[in-house]
């Protein structure tokens, strides 16, 4: 009878409970996301009342019986899951019959503004997307070979930029390019952690996409996305690096810019032995 007293007094009798935080019971999917991306909320909280509040859910929404909801924030946010419950105390214990308690969970969802792009277009080599303001630096290559390098940064050997690598490729497989750039990263940097490296599909054409983590010449820890191809007879290596402590949401950029890229058709452009 004295729970289904209190149950009856609603949340005003719930607040005068003790707060518990907690840092898990409610997690985010994604957790970093470009403006008004979808966010699948999740949690496996039963209490008398839970309560969810941020982003569109405001300054709370009772969700009791839930176990998962959406949003698409416009903003960094925090989503607050408030769970107001209760126990039996055993009768001697001292303590209340039913002790009211409140825990709260929280998870935090960032959100990030992808820039203005504007496309680079090699010739009828191949195009890729870079941010606009952007400046493009090519280098010439010992092959000769017409936009066989091209860095994409706002200013010379900036920390965070976009890279493009052309080459003969006729007997390489993705997977052996990438072995090549794998033994070239430790010339360039120091301190090299590989976080994964996966065999995917691009273009059509198999592909390994690799993510490292290095220190460069400057002493700057970066973080680094790789993708590796090759495509009528030609090479591609493209690679995007960030500070690695802005990488959790840089990445969106870096990825959105390696996947941008296109290859032309290299079968009558250059004479492959």
């Amino acid at each position: 009878m004295k729970v289904q007293t209190l149950l009856l007094l609603g949340l005003a009798s719930f607040l005068s409970a003790p707060l518990a935080l907690a840092d898990q019971g409610i997690a985010a999917t994604p957790t970093v996301v470009v403006k008004g991306q979808t966010v699948k909320l999740e949690w496996y909280i039963t209490g008398d009342k839970v309560v969810l509040s941020g982003g569109r859910f405001g300054k709370g929404v009772v969700v009791t019986g839930k176990t998962q909801a959406i949003d698409r924030p416009l903003q960094t946010t925090r989503y607050v899951l408030d769970d107001y419950y209760h126990v039996n105390n055993p009768l001697g214990s001292g303590k209340p019959a039913v002790q009211r308690l409140h825990t709260r969970y929280s998870v935090v969802v960032k959100v990030f503004t992808m820039p203005p792009l504007a496309v680079y277009h090699a010739g009828k080599d191949w195009t890729v997307d870079y941010v606009k303001g952007w400046k493009a630096y090519p280098i010439k290559t010992p092959d000769g070979i017409p936009h066989g390098l091209v860095f994409f940064q706002p200013e010379e050997d900036s920390l965070e930029r976009l890279g493009v690598a052309m080459l003969s490729a006729s007997n390489k497989t993705a997977e052996t390019l990438m072995e090549d750039v794998e033994a070239d990263i430790p010339q360039h940097y120091k301190d090299v952690k590989t976080i994964s490296r996966d065999s995917i599909t691009f273009c059509g054409e198999p592909a390994v996409r690799l993510v490292f983590e290095a220190t460069d010449p400057a002493g700057r820890r970066i973080e680094s996305i790789v993708l590796a191809f090759v495509h009528d007879g030609m090479g591609y290596v493209v690679s995007g690096r960030t500070s690695d402590s802005e990488f959790d949401v840089r990445h969106l950029l870096l990825d959105k810019l390696v996947e941008s890229f296109k290859p032309g058709d290299q079968r009558t452009a250059y004479s492959i032995k």
